[in-house]
């Protein structure tokens, strides 16, 4: 069951989403705790817009939740301009790009701030790679990491990170998608920056979202997210074109969950115990998961009801110690045109973490050691929501 400081921050969150005053604070309520929580889920600027109308709220954590949101509006201000520039740069050298999850979803709350992102995700045209890659240079922006499904590149001096996506969804959705422009048609008064429907930008985040549920599991701010976007645009979306296509990846359960968790949660509708389950889950995670959830998975993937828990184990700890093929090509591209490598990135990788990442060495721990029944239920979960195949 969830505790009270995390129902009081869901409480908070849709107070500050609508514009409302929320209710007191219940009697012993753990400020420190409901900090740390917003924190985990990347919420504390909707968190500090709501505690300013309470009337006796600790004032150490209200300074705290300033702080944060006084630094997120100056980053938002400089994001923003930063986005343009990057945007206008790529029309201007006739780069076909597409911008990304937060650089839309922050428009659709109340504040952009509300709504705050460390990167900037953008889809540019993999044919033309070469010369983004120059332009993000010459916007003073530094290479951190490449990879077969992104280059990541950061701002000197700043916090501002850019993801330069190369397709616009990775693993086993990536059929569907593309490379993602067939889907998108040009931004008004552009020629080269693409934007999706409303329909296919809500299967895409969708889609998205399972992706990482899959993975390790999602927090609030991704519920909160449908929200904002169904509020913003379910009467004029075609609802019928959104479930079909989504049950082509067999995503339409799992949506219709989250979406039904986002009306308990925000529209204050009525739920049930499975919910409840998915919601304490939920808020357990972080934004993207956490990789106590990952572990717990690792072993539920492999555990057939008619198995055993042990094998189960067994084969999680392999896969994390030799990491599939797909995986193994994301670390390493080059692996795609010479499979001969693979022993060597695998001794490579290993040797990385053993000297600058021991602290991964306790997730081989951490899985050996997963309880039962947790496996058991967390493969239930999954199950029921419908992404036990991603």
């Amino acid at each position: 069951m969830t505790s009270p400081e995390a129902d009081y921050l869901i409480q908070l969150l849709r107070a500050s989403l609508y514009q409302q005053r929320p209710d007191p604070a219940p009697d012993h309520l753990d400020w420190d705790l409901l900090y740390r929580l917003a924190c985990r889920h990347a919420v504390e600027v909707m968190v500090y817009y709501a505690v300013l109308q309470l009337e006796n709220p600790s004032q150490t954590v209200v300074a705290k939740l300033k702080e944060c949101t006084c630094r997120q509006v100056m980053k938002d201000v400089t994001r923003d301009y930063e986005m343009d520039r990057i945007l206008q740069a790529f029309e201007q050298a006739e780069i076909d790009c597409m911008p990304l999850k937060g650089y839309l979803m922050r428009k659709l709350y109340p504040k952009t701030e509300m709504r705050y992102m460390s990167d900037f995700d953008i889809l540019a045209d993999p044919s033309q790679l070469k010369t983004s890659r120059a332009i993000l240079k010459q916007l003073d922006y530094e290479v951190y990491r490449y990879d077969s499904h992104h280059d990541i590149f950061y701002l000197k001096g700043f916090p501002m990170y850019v993801e330069l996506h190369k397709v616009l969804i990775i693993g086993k959705l990536e059929d569907y998608f593309g490379i993602g422009f067939s889907r998108a048609s040009l931004q008004d008064g552009a020629r080269h920056i693409y934007q999706l429907s409303k329909e296919d930008y809500f299967i895409y985040i969708i889609s998205h979202m399972a992706y990482h549920f899959a993975q390790g599991g999602i927090g609030v701010r991704p519920v909160l997210d449908i929200r904002v976007y169904l509020d913003h645009y379910q009467p004029e979306m075609d609802m019928e074109y959104i479930k079909k296509e989504l049950e082509k990846n067999g995503l339409w359960t799992f949506a219709s969950y989250l979406m039904e968790l986002s009306a308990v949660w925000f529209l204050q509708q009525q739920g049930n115990d499975f919910l409840q389950q998915v919601a304490d889950y939920i808020l357990r995670s972080m934004v993207l998961g956490t990789k106590e959830n990952s572990r717990v998975l690792e072993a539920a993937r492999n555990y057939q009801e008619d198995g055993n828990y042990d094998t189960a184990k067994r084969k999680a700890l392999w896969k994390i110690i030799f990491l599939p093929g797909e995986q193994m090509q994301l670390l390493y591209p080059v692996l795609k045109r010479h499979p001969v490598l693979f022993p060597a990135c695998h001794l490579h990788r290993w040797i990385k973490i053993l000297v600058c990442r021991k602290q991964n060495l306790r997730r081989l721990y951490d899985t050996a050691t997963v309880a039962n029944e947790e496996i058991s239920q967390i493969k239930q979960m999954y199950k029921t929501m419908g992404v036990d195949h991603l």
